[in-house]
């Protein structure tokens, strides 16, 4: 009985510290991805502008796709880069109080595209967090929000105080 139900703890202590060595060394990895594919990516950057400067006058269309792509690519790595590093070490990203409202209006003004988003926010909300990461997150969710969902119906933007908690 006791003996067993020892031995049962004690492998379930070991998988679990092996589950969080393996997700530890995949967020490093991860880091590690992005942190490699910033170089790359700038250089692109660099040459599509380049090319942009040279294209005669019917290809700055296509061109200007491209490089509106290239700057998604790069920002998603950049939100990839910073997510790792914070997962990696939650404790050395610096919070402050955040005024929830203003932080969404930009959000929205910068992410809407000219779609119909609403706020909905009871004014005087704030939030611990880290505003650059706190608005990359925002400004992620209202651009998948934007590109997937706004020809199905309004899309709504909000937030509502829950007590108790302080992360």
């Amino acid at each position: 009985g006791g003996l067993e139900l020892s031995r049962l703890a004690d492998a379930i202590n070991r998988m679990s510290r092996r589950l969080g060595n393996l997700v530890g060394g995949q967020r490093r990895f991860l880091g590690d991805i992005a942190h490699e594919l910033c170089s790359p990516l700038a250089r692109a950057q660099m040459a599509i502008g380049v090319l942009a400067r040279k294209a005669p006058a019917e290809a700055r269309g296509a061109i200007s796709d491209v490089e509106e792509e290239m700057k998604q690519l790069s920002e998603l790595v950049g939100e990839l880069l910073s997510f790792s590093k914070a997962a990696l070490r939650p404790d050395a990203v610096p919070r402050t109080d955040v005024p929830l409202g203003p932080l969404i209006e930009v959000v929205v003004r910068r992410e809407a595209k000219g779609r119909d988003v609403a706020i909905d926010l009871r004014e005087g909300l704030w939030v611990n967090a880290n505003e650059e990461m706190l608005s990359r997150a925002l400004a992620n969710v209202l651009r998948n929000a934007v590109r997937h969902a706004a020809a199905h119906g309004p899309i709504v933007v909000g937030a509502e105080e829950r007590g108790g908690s302080t992360d």
